[in-house]
């Protein structure tokens, strides 16, 4: 890590670091490079697969493991594209 990156660490809260983290792994362009390599007969639509870890990963994280709070929370702030009875 350079400088900035530890000093920026420094100030923000934990919870708010782990998050930070988990949007450098959870890379979009990674995981839907992971998804075209690995999904066998699987397909996406609307709907993409690092759309999908991101809303699992807020169930899991910040909604107390709560799908049906996370998908809701995304369907009001307009990042849904789907109904969510279809997630």
């Amino acid at each position: 890590m350079d400088g900035f990156q530890i000093e920026l660490f420094a100030r923000l809260p934990l919870a708010q670091a782990a998050l930070k983290v988990f949007d450098f792994v959870f890379d979009p362009d990674a995981l839907n490079k992971l998804f075209d390599a690995r999904h066998g007969r699987c397909y996406q639509r609307e709907l993409s697969f690092d759309v999908l870890v991101r809303l699992i990963r807020d169930a899991l994280v910040l909604h107390h493991g709560s799908g049906h709070r996370s998908f809701g929370d995304a369907q009001r702030a307009g990042e849904l594209p789907v109904a969510m009875q279809n997630v």
